[in-house]
């Protein structure tokens, strides 16, 4: 004979959910692995195209504001740099990933 629990309930099935709902260290988190993709690749149209899903204006502006979240909820300092590098690729300050 198996137990049920009048409290548990079955999974639903999640619709419609954006990137751009996501909070913004879930975004941050979002924006260093793309970073970190960019970083193996090379492919800053590709960078780019994964950063404007989540609803920003300009991937250069969504990249500097992971900046800001990162450096005030302490993320490691490599992966504040990563997201640096990726920002200077926008901003052509930087020719090679």
């Amino acid at each position: 004979m198996g137990l049920t629990f009048g409290w548990i309930r079955s999974p639903q099935q999640v619709q419609d959910t954006e990137l751009a709902s996501l909070r913004a260290d879930y975004q941050t988190d979002y924006i260093l692995m793309v970073a970190e993709t960019y970083l193996g690749n090379g492919n800053l149209e590709w960078a780019e195209q994964q950063i404007l899903i989540l609803g920003g204006d300009s991937a250069l502006r969504s990249v500097q504001q992971a900046i800001i979240t990162a450096e005030s909820l302490g993320y490691d300092h490599l992966d504040v740099e990563t997201l640096a590098k990726l920002a200077g690729a926008f901003q052509g300050t930087q020719v090679e990933p």
